[in-house]
């Protein structure tokens, strides 16, 4: 898939659910892909069908007591191959510092899942 840049010459499965959450190591907004516990590839734009938001509390907390961002919020869900660019309703958005949750930044409300997501450079979408 030439928009998930492959790791370690490692290839996306689409038929396997994948977890991806924001590469804190990498300049800008990019995000890492996980399949069977490794990290497959590296992206900034791709759509995410049947996602489910997770938030590690044992990882947040460690996050906060350091005053330290670390690895514990993620979301699960299906890559879609052919996207074809939809409206974007709103953005999403998680600080472990703030708040327990991923929440809809213009409304605040909380969101566990959604049918679909678009990543981008831009951040994290509800379409």
């Amino acid at each position: 898939m030439s928009y998930i840049q492959s790791f370690k010459g490692r290839e996306v499965n689409l038929n396997l659910p994948v977890k991806i959450y924001r590469c804190l190591n990498r300049k800008g907004v990019v995000f890492s892909v996980q399949q069977k516990g490794k990290v497959v590839g590296h992206t900034s734009d791709f759509t995410l069908v049947n996602a489910v938001f997770k938030v590690s509390k044992s990882g947040q907390k460690r996050a906060r007591e350091s005053q330290t961002r670390n690895v514990h919020a993620f979301v699960v869900g299906n890559v879609v191959e052919n996207f074809i660019g939809e409206q974007k309703k709103g953005r999403v958005k998680y600080n472990p510092f703030l708040n327990d949750f991923f929440y809809i930044e213009s409304s605040e409300d909380i969101i566990e899942k959604a049918d679909r997501l678009h990543f981008s450079n831009e951040g994290l979408f509800v379409i």
